[in-house]
């Protein structure tokens, strides 16, 4: 007995798939139906027409949050680590300073709060303006570099094309906008803006877009003013040279190194995205 021959059809969709089993002929053309169904089954990513994500790609976005989050606690305390090494703060344990800062905060709105500028929501953007051209505290001192170090500002490091034009069309866009801004105000930093529009309640601080190249430029400003680089320099100057930080070719300038600390940028060391321990500092 001859076998019947017949095509199979599958019709493959995300949740389901459909089948129909077509007799043919001797000329292949469908003669009838012999049977056909659907299996339904549970999708492998979420159907949602408003987020084109695979679960992959989600898992990817989340594991860079957590790298993100990760790497900002390690920057911040290598800042503290570093700041403590060279004098600018007494407190041996990280967890007691931070714990402290709110109330450090109070103190420092207590101490400067006579000054039209300076209110209880604008004293670290106030501390970062006045170190410009006042010579501040150690500690205080501390507290700037130490908020300069808790965010880093925008920089792309995007290979793909399509990823750098909408960067460029979102981010880009609004850094340009903020500078203008900047400009219009007559700020030297943006700690300096920041402190100027603080002044102006329809103004906020938060949410910004901002660019690495701003924190740098003040970190720059802060630390070249005539009194903070000599009293930073003559410390760290009697310290030996940093000989496991491997960011800088430059590992004798001061100004380096603590802008390697604050910047945080990923080279080699003892934990994912950090710099190397401070072992050889002395």
């Amino acid at each position: 007995m001859a076998k019947e021959k017949y095509f199979l059809g599958l019709e493959i969709g995300a949740n389901s798939l459909g089948w129909a089993a077509v007799r043919v002929d001797e000329q292949e053309e469908p003669v009838d139906i012999l049977d056909m169904g659907v299996r339904i089954f549970n999708p492998g990513r979420p159907i949602d027409t408003n987020d084109p994500q695979t679960p992959a790609a989600q898992r990817r976005a989340a594991r860079m949050a957590r790298r993100l989050i990760a790497r900002r606690k390690i920057r911040k305390y290598k800042t503290f680590a570093i700041l403590r090494k060279v004098g600018f703060i007494q407190t041996q344990s990280y967890a007691d300073w931070v714990g402290a800062l709110p109330n450090y905060d109070h103190t420092l709105y207590q101490k400067y709060k006579n000054d039209p500028e300076c209110t209880s929501q604008n004293v670290c953007y106030y501390l970062r303006k006045k170190a410009l051209d006042k010579k501040l505290e150690l500690e205080e001192l501390a507290r700037v570099f130490y908020h300069l170090a808790q965010r880093r500002g925008f920089l792309s490091n995007r290979k793909s094309l399509k990823q750098i034009s909408r960067d460029q069309g979102v981010v880009k866009k609004a850094i340009t906008e903020l500078e203008k801004d900047m400009a219009s105000y007559q700020a030297r930093t943006l700690g300096e803006y920041l402190v100027k529009i603080s002044l102006t309640p329809q103004k906020r601080i938060r949410n910004r877009y901002t660019s690495r190249e701003m924190y740098k430029e003040e970190f720059e400003a802060i630390f070249s003013s005539s009194e903070g680089f000599i009293l930073i320099s003559s410390l760290m100057n009697s310290k030996k040279s940093f000989l496991t930080l491997s960011f800088t070719r430059d590992r004798s300038n001061p100004r380096v190194i603590l802008w390697g600390i604050v910047n945080m940028r990923r080279v080699h060391g003892d934990v994912p995205g950090g710099i190397g321990m401070l072992k050889n500092f002395v």
